[in-house]
């Protein structure tokens, strides 16, 4: 299922992005946590994927997409946030995920920043951390 999910997320579309840049999400952290839409080519290879969601994924369309990653920068799942107004929040993990603690935002820039001793700053949620991550050194 991971590799279906990483190959279910595209570039975003004209509506989020302009979405997130009203949010004061700079271009850069666009690209550098990922953000995508939700446009999968396949149906989903999981049943309860399928059950919750439509073979598709229908019930996610137009949500944003942040992919959610593994300390070992694996796409474990991802969090689809509905733009419509009404906060609706969804988190798709892999079976086999659950045991992993999650990152979102997090790039192989910033796990390497990590091991070497940076400093984690622990947030509430993304749009915390796309506009507080440009002010840090």
């Amino acid at each position: 299922m991971y590799q279906w999910l990483e190959n279910s997320m595209f570039d975003l579309t004209e509506e989020l992005e302009d979405y997130l840049l009203s949010r004061g999400v700079f271009r850069e952290e666009i690209e550098n946590v990922g953000f995508r839409s939700w446009c999968p080519e396949t149906p989903s290879p999981h049943q309860g994927f399928t059950k919750r969601y439509g073979s598709m994924g229908e019930n996610l369309e137009g949500y944003l997409v942040t992919p959610l990653h593994s300390p070992r920068n694996q796409v474990i799942g991802m969090e689809c946030r509905s733009i419509d107004g009404k906060k609706s929040i969804l988190r798709v993990l892999a079976d086999n995920a659950s045991w992993n603690p999650i990152w979102l935002g997090l790039g192989e820039r910033e796990m390497v920043r990590i091991w070497n001793g940076y400093d984690i700053w622990i947030c509430e949620g993304i749009f915390d951390v796309t506009t507080l991550r440009p002010l840090l050194p």
